[in-house]
């Protein structure tokens, strides 16, 4: 899913256990991608704040329902 020159691709990865995040922000930023990764508790403020191209959300997170 790279981008054809209009920019690198912006990910947000939701993770809430850090080994896991730590391994796909490494993986997808050694790949060229902008990739910020946070914890489900803060994801919500950062969607707010900028727009992603994808989000790689953990659909088990304990502390936000849905």
């Amino acid at each position: 899913m790279r981008d054809s020159g209009a920019g690198v691709k912006r990910f947000l990865v939701v993770e809430n256990e850090p080994a896991i995040r730590e391994v796909c922000l490494r993986v997808l930023t050694r790949e060229g991608f902008d990739v910020v990764a946070v914890s489900g508790e803060v994801a919500h403020d950062m969607l707010e704040e900028k727009e992603y191209d994808l989000c790689l959300i953990d659909i088990g997170r304990p502390t936000v329902n849905g």
